[in-house]
């Protein structure tokens, strides 16, 4: 595997972390607000967030994927 293919794939990683922790945050903010006042008001940006963090969990799951079949082929 390439330094640069190595490097998009944990630049990628971090991004994709990054994502999903952010979906957690403003799911448990939202989550803290409905506790609160009874109802949920969602943004457009809210739910983008969200949409995103979804979309982060098949991305970590395939980069770590990549990393550790890249990883058992270097070893072989």
């Amino acid at each position: 595997m390439s330094n640069l293919k190595k490097t998009g794939t944990w630049l990628l990683l971090v991004i994709a972390a990054v994502a999903f922790i952010a979906a957690v945050f403003v799911l448990g903010s939202t989550l803290g607000s409905l506790y609160a006042a009874g109802s949920i008001e969602l943004s457009f940006a809210q739910v983008g967030v969200l949409c995103g963090g979804i979309v982060a969990i098949s991305v970590l799951v395939r980069c770590i994927k990549q990393l550790r079949n890249d990883a058992d082929a270097a070893r072989a």
